[in-house]
């Protein structure tokens, strides 16, 4: 999650407001899904271990402006759990 967050972030596919609320921009987040598809499936088809360490290092670091939109999230119920 976190590294879709970034790199989405990243390429200002959405922007994060003043009040905290996410603006989505539609025609950079469908490039930048499309990039991001590339990326993770070219790494996936060539098996490049050193590519994937590189993608996560770069991009998993849970952002503080992710954990406090997650925050809000925590009080929502929930009818499945996980196991």
């Amino acid at each position: 999650m976190a590294l879709q967050f970034n790199y989405l972030l990243g390429k200002e596919a959405f922007l994060i407001t003043a009040d905290g609320r996410f603006e989505v921009d539609l025609k950079k987040m469908k490039a930048a899904v499309a990039g991001l598809t590339h990326d993770l499936l070219t790494v996936e088809a060539e098996g490049d271990y050193a590519k994937a360490k590189q993608l996560l290092d770069r991009y998993v670091e849970v952002k503080p402006a992710l954990k406090k939109m997650l925050q809000l999230l925590v009080d929502i119920p929930t009818d499945v759990w996980p196991l």
